[in-house]
């Protein structure tokens, strides 16, 4: 925890430092790599330089924040994975590049790319877990592929898939991590899928799910974390459930919780990647 706390400080202040030399509208992390989107639309990211990621840099040699790789333009949205990236740009396309060893990349092979490769149009958002991806087009399908060991891909099965594969319709928000995924429709219900070791989805078992279950009503953002997820509702309560050994719920305890428990009012917005 206090590894974790020491580099959430180091990632903030580098980025106030860095103000002055890109105006970032978004912040995204993965496993030991920093991406952001500056006001101009354009991607960069330093770190670890795994899997080709930080475009045309030399493999695992680490930047820092002030030798930022310029990745792509015209980025309107990114997501990372463990090693694998997807940006939705601002013509609605998607791209992907890092690592493909069980298709996270979608596009058919499992081989790595070390440029970004064009997957889909009309994508509206994207969002990765460890190694899978899900991507939500602008007429509100869900499609999703990579990593489907615990049924997070939810198409109903547990084999990977190195292609989309459309999962539902009427999607309004997603959000993946490491194992499991959760998505609000159209009328505010929030479904998920995937892992549920320490009771992420909140459908009060442990019990993995490989196709959507309902959750709740009235859900107007979803974060999923680790092993645990964050809901803020319409009335603007937030609510938490899954695993919190370290307290992550909020809810006081340290006990698991496999059902939605109310955390506090008046919340706006919440998020745990960085932390993830």
């Amino acid at each position: 925890m206090k590894k974790l706390i020491f580099s959430l400080l180091i990632l903030v202040s580098a980025f106030i430092s860095a103000s002055a030399q890109h105006k970032c509208d978004s912040v995204e992390t993965g496993y030991g790599i920093y991406l952001y989107i500056d006001d101009e639309n354009s991607l960069w990211g330093f770190g670890t330089n795994l899997h080709g990621i930080l475009i045309g840099g030399k493999p695992f040699q680490r930047y820092s924040l002030s030798e930022s790789r310029h990745i792509m333009d015209n980025v309107r949205q990114v997501s990372a994975g463990s090693t694998h990236v997807a940006a939705v740009c601002c013509d609605s396309t998607l791209w992907v590049w890092g690592k493909n060893n069980i298709g996270q990349l979608g596009n058919g092979t499992t081989s790595d790319c070390l440029r970004p490769v064009k997957i889909m149009d009309n994508v509206k958002q994207v969002s990765t877990g460890f190694a899978h991806t899900l991507a939500l087009c602008c007429d509100g399908s869900l499609w999703a592929w990579g990593w489907n060991k615990y049924g997070q891909l939810g198409d109903g099965t547990t084999k990977n898939q190195d292609r989309p594969v459309k999962i539902m319709d009427n999607v309004r928000d997603l959000s993946a991590n490491t194992s499991h995924t959760m998505a609000i429709l159209n009328d505010g219900t929030l479904w998920g899928w995937g892992s549920n070791e320490a009771g992420q989805l909140g459908d009060s078992t442990n019990t993995d799910r490989h196709k959507p279950v309902k959750i709740m009503d009235n859900v107007l953002a979803v974060s999923a974390g680790g092993y645990h997820t964050m809901a803020i509702l319409n009335d603007n309560t937030l609510w938490a459930w899954g695993g919190n050994s370290n307290g992550q719920l909020g809810d006081g305890t340290t006990t698991k919780r496999l059902t939605p428990v109310k955390v506090m009012d008046n919340v706006r917005r919440a998020t745990q990647k960085i932390a993830n």
